[in-house]
């Protein structure tokens, strides 16, 4: 073990045991050299009255090597210590020698003991202790055998002696002084390390409240989020569903207001021009207000203003000392405000205007989903323009095929040579045009016609229609008093396969009358071919057409006058 390379007074809050050890072994033998040479001299001069030399000889060496461990610094911690536990053990022994049971040895040996448990721990304490175990036993042995002579009773303390007295007194000083300096250091020891313990344990309980704090202000910091997830989720849920553009501007901003706890929210439109953006949607009866009076924004005028001409949102967190904030009468508690460009691709078509009655109301947490639900709405509105865009072609292109088929089948009817009017009645066909009042309220309307009789003559009527045109009308009398489901289902059907049926006949009726004509012009141009000269030219012509078209007068003039 070695002696630490730091000043105690640096070492951590809780030092290590070779601290105490080494600061246990510092008294002992400041303590030692003090009382040891009171103690080397007082045992000298007696032994040397007594005319034991050679154990003055025997303190002598002990004395100096206690000097050594003492006050030279550059000794290792496990040399002074051994050489503490050595000296310890040399005079219990001389002790034992010296007086046997009546001397100082036994308590020199158990201070061996102690201080060997101390300085190197409980191992080699053990260790100590069965040494003197068979130190013990050896002079127990030696003694009572004989091996060694009994001292004499001159050699011995004598309780009248004074000079006894001091020695006594000054190894039994030095011995207190011993077990003294290691119970107190190993009380302070502990009674700091106490008290560091309770300063940590301190420490870690405001840790843990602070912990505790911080973890139950994240613990709210993540209930608002997902909460606010949560509402971003239901007004894109609502922006998903809505595929009309006014109403979804309406719906989506009253959401927002009410699920936020927001003072206000708006909608704003960049116009055609891209000079002013023009509110759309807007809460409460202030919005009402400013719908009805169609309020713009000039491009850079107020932050509504400032996101559509940059492209980027601009936040006033105290409108009071905001520049740039638009001061709206009908809006007097406003605090904060935020516009949020509403941008699809690269492209601004509007901003989402929202505004608090507290200041700095608008966290970035609280961007975030804005600016989500903002990008939701710019491509909902792409997507709802698009989708009106192609309803409206399509309106168109329907309108024109409606247009068409009544034109195609108005032609048709004009040129047919057949009676294209039917009668089915008691078994017979008759073709003539009906003056029932039911084809006509049909034809009027364009919806089917169910007429329940107690006459037992019931009318089922149902347009006969070609892409949502009208072109006749099946009109049935029926002998019950009640029109049954399977009869207006079944009629339908009838009617709706008529139509196809109907289409494709004059589809290829016209398809063979273009055919018709075309062969027909093809005989012409190849009669009027076969001829090179002029007036044969025109005689085949006259003639073909005469032949092919069945008329009874054909006319071509050339006008000498006009060229």
């Amino acid at each position: 073990m070695n002696e630490p390379k730091t000043s105690p007074l640096i070492f951590s809050d809780i030092q290590d045991i070779s601290f105490f050890r080494y600061q246990m072994l510092r008294i002992i033998l400041n303590g030692m050299v003090i009382i040891g040479t009171i103690l080397f001299f007082t045992a000298s001069y007696s032994m040397l009255s007594r005319g034991q030399v050679g154990l003055v000889g025997l303190y002598a060496g002990t004395y100096v090597a206690l000097l050594i461990i003492t006050f030279v610094r550059k000794v290792p911690y496990s040399v002074k210590a051994s050489v503490l536990i050595i000296l310890l053990y040399v005079l219990a022994f001389s002790g034992l020698f010296e007086s046997g049971l009546s001397g100082d040895g036994r308590i020199f040996l158990l201070t061996f003991i102690v201080m060997t448990t101390f300085l190197f721990g409980l191992r080699v304490g053990i260790f100590s202790g069965v040494i003197g175990i068979i130190t013990i036993a050896f002079f127990g042995v030696s003694f009572s055998q004989g091996w060694i002579p009994i001292p004499p009773v001159a050699t011995l303390a004598n309780t009248g002696y004074p000079l006894d007295w001091t020695t006594g007194g000054i190894v039994f000083v030095l011995l207190a002084t011993i077990l003294i300096s290691s119970l107190a250091v190993s009380t302070n020891g502990l009674n700091r390390t106490i008290q560091n313990l309770r300063g940590m344990a301190s420490t870690l309980s405001i840790q843990q409240t602070n912990l505790e704090a911080n973890v139950e202000k994240r613990t709210r910091e993540l209930f608002g989020k997902a909460q606010q997830l949560e509402i971003a989720s239901r007004v894109s849920h609502q922006i998903a569903m809505e595929d009309n553009p006014d109403t979804l501007l309406t719906d989506v901003i009253q959401m927002i207001r009410d699920q936020f706890d927001f003072y206000h929210a708006s909608v704003f439109i960049v116009d055609n021009q891209k000079e002013y953006a023009e509110i759309k949607a807007s809460t409460g009866d202030a919005g009402k207000q400013l719908m009805a009076r169609q309020h713009r924004l000039r491009f850079g005028e107020g932050l509504v203003g400032h996101a559509v001409k940059h492209g980027e949102y601009r936040i006033a967190s105290n409108v009071l000392i905001d520049s740039v904030h638009f001061k709206n009468p009908l809006l007097p508690d406003t605090r904060s405000e935020i516009a949020i460009p509403l941008r699809y691709k690269n492209e601004v078509i509007g901003a989402l205007d929202v505004q608090s009655t507290h200041e700095n109301a608008f966290k970035d947490d609280i961007i975030q989903v804005l600016e989500f639900i903002a990008d939701g709405i710019a491509s909902s509105l792409n997507n709802a323009t698009r989708i009106r865009e192609l309803e409206t072609r399509l309106e168109e292109i329907e309108s024109t095929s409606r247009i068409y088929t009544q034109r195609s089948w108005q032609d048709f009817i004009r040129s047919s040579n057949q009676e294209l009017n039917l009668i089915f009645k008691d078994g017979k066909i008759v073709r003539k045009q009906s003056n029932d009042q039911d084809i006509n309220h049909v034809k009027n309307v364009q919806v089917p016609l169910i007429i329940d009789s107690k006459e037992k003559n019931s009318v089922i009527a149902f347009p006969i229609k070609i892409r949502e045109q009208t072109i006749g009308v099946l009109d049935l009398h029926v002998n019950t008093e009640k029109v049954t489901d399977d009869m207006v289902n079944m009629v339908e059907a009838i009617s709706n396969r008529l139509s196809i049926a109907l289409e494709n006949a004059r589809l290829v009726e016209q398809l063979e009358k273009r055919t018709n004509q075309e062969m027909m012009v093809s005989a012409v141009t190849d009669k009027v071919r076969a001829s090179t000269e002029i007036d044969n030219i025109l005689k085949a012509t006259a003639q073909e057409i005469g032949k092919v078209m069945g008329v009874s007068e054909v006319v071509i003039q050339l006008d000498t006058e006009s060229i």
